[in-house]
This record gives C-alpha cells, structure tokens and sequence, in this order.
C-alpha cells in the first residue's frame, strides 16, 4: 500500500493538469475570443478559469473530470487488458499503478458530478474536497484487501 500512495499522490498532480486541460479544451472549443489559464498545486489539486466562454457551462463543468477519469481509468484497465493475466494476480504486472489510477479515475469522475450537478457546494465547501478524497482512500483500501485477498487464494491454489 505505501507504493500505491506513492503513485497515487505523484499520478494525482498529473491528473490535476489533465482535469484542467478538460475545461481549458472546452473553454477554448470554437471561441474566438476567450483564454483559459490554470494552476495545479501539489496539496490543493488544480484551479482554472475560462474567460468569454458562452457556450454550455455544464458542458464545460463536466469535461475537466471526464476528461481525467478517463484517461486514468483508459490507462489503469488498458495495462490490465494487454496483461495476459488478472494484474491483480500476476507478477508480471505491477498492481500499484492501475490501482492508483483507478481509485482517481473514480476520484475524478465524483469531481465531475458535483463540478456540474452541485457546482455552489463543489466550489464553496471542504465537504466536496473531503468526499472525493474518502472515495479515493476507500477504493485505494478496497483494491489493497482484493489483491491480497486474490494472491492468498493464488498462492493456496498453487500449493495444493
């Protein structure tokens, strides 16, 4: 488990600037007279704001974490698809990554929800922040008691 909270504070930082990429895509999306400009932090994830935009506000709302779900997700469940077995029961594939990326995959995809369904609450509460981070650790604990769960079995199977 300190391996894949290793990984998943670094990939976080990197999904922040994928999150903010989303709306910025948006935001920039056949507008002639608008920018975007954003900042990512390593403690409070990423901020941005999009300037003369008058297209679809949930649109664009929703896009930084649909954007960022799916490339992590896309990543964590291509590395499972081109192992030739389960990553979470082969030695060949290091489980620490996919874990990681799917716990922010799903992370980011509550990010969104409430970006666009709940954007008062999003912006102006910790609430928001504390319940994206308790879905990540919980599906960071959830994956880690699996794959050892997984391996157990594998090993028992394999002694018998």
């Amino acid at each position: 488990m300190p391996v894949s909270l290793a990984i998943l504070v670094v990939s976080g930082i990197g999904l922040a600037f994928v999150h903010e990429i989303g709306h910025g895509i948006v935001c920039n999306w056949g507008e002639s007279n608008t920018y975007f400009e954003f900042a990512v932090s390593i403690t409070g994830g990423g901020e941005g704001r999009c300037v003369g935009y008058t297209g679809n506000v949930d649109f664009y709302r929703a896009a930084g974490g649909l954007l960022a779900s799916t490339v992590a997700l896309g990543i964590a469940f291509g590395m499972t698809a081109t192992s030739k077995k389960q990553f979470w029961l082969s030695g060949n594939v290091k489980p620490a990554l996919p874990i990681a990326l799917i716990c922010l995959g799903f992370g980011h995809l509550l990010a969104a929800t409430l970006e666009t369904f709940a954007f008062d609450f999003y912006l102006g509460s910790q609430v928001a922040m504390y319940l994206i981070q308790t879905l990540i650790f919980s599906t960071l604990v959830i994956a880690t008691i699996m794959l050892h769960r997984s391996r157990a079995k594998l090993v028992e199977h394999r002694h018998q």
